[in-house]
Formats: C-alpha cells, structure tokens, sequence
C-alpha cells in the first residue's frame, strides 16, 4: 500500500517487514529483490529503508465489436476477479455469442457470455489487451410453394450470410417452363439453377414466420402451322 511506515528498533536488534497490497494490486518483490514477505531482518546496526514494490492486478480491456455496433466499448478488469456485466453488441442477421481473446474460428478464451456477465474471472496469466465479440449468423427454414406442380425441393435451413446450398429438386409442371422462386416481386433462386443477388442469403423473415418461396412458371409456346 501506498505510505512510509517509521519502525523504530534496538541496535542489534530484528524487525519484521510485512508488505500490504491494497485492492487490485499485488506484492511483488523488495526494493533489494527480496521476494518474501514478512521478511525478518536481524542484528539492525543502523537506519535502512526498504521499499515494498507492488503491481497493478488490474488494466483496461477494449472490446472489439468484429462488424457488430452498440454496446460497451472497453473495461477495467482485475486479476482473479470476474468482469464486470456489459451491454453486448448487436449485427444484423447474427446472434452475439460472447466475447473471446481471439477472433479466429472457434479458438481462444471466452470471457464474456452471451447475456453480457462475466464467463470466468479474468486470469493472472492473461496477457490479451483486447477481446473479440464471435458471431453466428440467425438460421431460417425456407419453405417452397411450387404452385401446382407436381415435385419440388423439400424445406431447407438456410443461415443468414451464407451460402444456402442446391436444391435437391426443381419443380415441374405440364406445359410450363420453370422460371425460378420468388418472395413477393423479387426472385431468389432463377430458373437457371442459382440463388440470385450472390451466394449469401440475407434476407430476415418476421420473428418466428418462416421463408416461403413461390415458384414462377412460364407457359410453354407452340408454333400451330396450317
């Protein structure tokens, strides 16, 4: 702790040094590279200092938000104690999962949990500045309306960011060409037999509905000659 303490002893005397930490702060070593405390030093012939050398068990972590927005922006955390609760980010189409010292895959230490309260307390070994918020994009099931026809794909999940994959089946019906899926006016999946706009889906349903889409058929022309 912070202070001068005067300790008055007899010549050839002893005294004993104990080095108190305050809160967030840990005794390291003497001033002469003493490493114990108490320490007893013995046959005292004459005034000495020795200085207690504390360090910090606390620090400044920045919390990157990796494509998220809002929320906390950094915290003050201390050793061997948990962190404190945080206001989590958010990010279009994907659920926050916490925070992690790495923001590759599925590696690193979590810290944070989903609802924003501390994973662990944080760890003396610890030496990331930085934790890093890990996403995972909201999954929707996809139905298909193949509007009269007599086969089409059965439902899918698909996950919002990401590429949905092929249909098992494509639709069809007597007398008309396929001309793709649609969700209102717009088409998802074309008659070519490929997902429109790229390979990632993003479009986000009303909460708890599901993703129908609609097939589209093109009459077939015959040319009558007399």
């Amino acid at each position: 702790q912070v202070g001068v303490k005067t300790i008055v002893v007899t010549d050839g005397g002893s005294v004993t040094l104990t080095a108190t930490a305050n809160a967030g702060w840990k005794f390291e070593k003497w001033g002469d590279g003493a490493t114990g405390s108490p320490r007893t030093i013995s046959d005292v012939r004459a005034p000495a200092t020795y200085t207690a050398v504390f360090k910090a068990q606390f620090k400044t972590v920045t919390l990157q938000k990796c494509g998220g927005t809002g929320g906390t922006d950094s915290v003050v955390v201390t050793n061997g104690m948990a962190l404190p609760k945080i206001t989590v980010p958010t990010r279009t189409g994907h659920d926050f999962r916490g925070y992690f010292t790495s923001e590759t895959g599925d590696q690193g230490v979590q810290y944070y949990l989903e609802n924003g309260t501390s994973a662990r307390s944080w760890s003396e070994d610890e030496e990331a500045t930085a934790l890093y918020a890990r996403w995972e994009g909201k999954k929707f099931t996809v139905k298909f309306d193949n509007a009269g026809a007599t086969s089409g794909p059965t439902p899918m999940e698909v996950t919002y960011g990401k590429n949905p994959g092929p249909l098992n089946i494509v639709p069809s019906k007597a007398d008309y060409t396929f001309d793709g899926y649609y969700l209102g006016t717009a088409c998802y999946w074309n008659g070519g037999g490929a997902w429109v706009g790229g390979s990632a889906w993003t479009y986000i349903p009303e909460e708890g509905t599901d993703v129908i889409l609609t097939a589209h058929y093109v009459a077939d022309q015959y040319t009558v000659r007399f």
